[in-house]
């Protein structure tokens, strides 16, 4: 009737679709992002780790994007909803130069990387994710780490 291969084929194309889906206590489904999306939420924006971007991904819908945005502070959601920054200020270059100097290290240690215009008193620090074209929740990880960082 079928081929061994074909048969093998349409065994893990149905298997792999069947796991993206979820049926939950309640007698609903949900996909696994959705789960995940709802089991990250206990945990706070600073205690979690920034993860690779896989090519294919989506960015964040501009909801999901705001609803993240209320677990930091002062951090502005760009119009085009495709990047968030926040300006820091300090009382010379020298704090400021600090300032993005801890950024950087925290920047090392997640992998995601900011752009940062650094000048007297002043550091901008703008968070987007270049491998899917806006916001992931990668951006909002780091923001909520460098939002720990001590200024003066």
């Amino acid at each position: 009737m079928f081929s061994r291969a074909l048969e093998h084929s349409i065994y893990y194309s149905i298997y792999y679709f069947a796991s993206l889906y979820i049926h939950t206590e309640d007698g609903t489904i949900t996909t696994m992002k959705e789960m995940e999306l709802a089991e990250n939420t206990s945990t706070p924006l600073s205690a979690r780790k920034c993860v690779p971007c896989e090519g294919g991904m989506k960015p964040l819908a501009r909801g999901e994007a705001e609803k993240l945005l209320t677990e930091l502070d002062d951090w502005s959601l760009h119009s085009d909803g495709v990047l968030i920054s926040k300006e820091f200020r300090f009382k010379d270059f020298v704090g400021a130069l600090a300032f993005a100097n801890r950024v950087g290290e925290i920047a090392e240690e997640e992998n995601h990387h900011p752009d940062m215009l650094v000048s007297w008193g002043k550091v901008v620090v703008e968070l987007s994710t270049h491998a899917v074209g806006g916001l992931s929740e990668n951006d909002f990880i780091l923001a909520a780490k460098i939002d720990q960082i001590q200024t003066k």
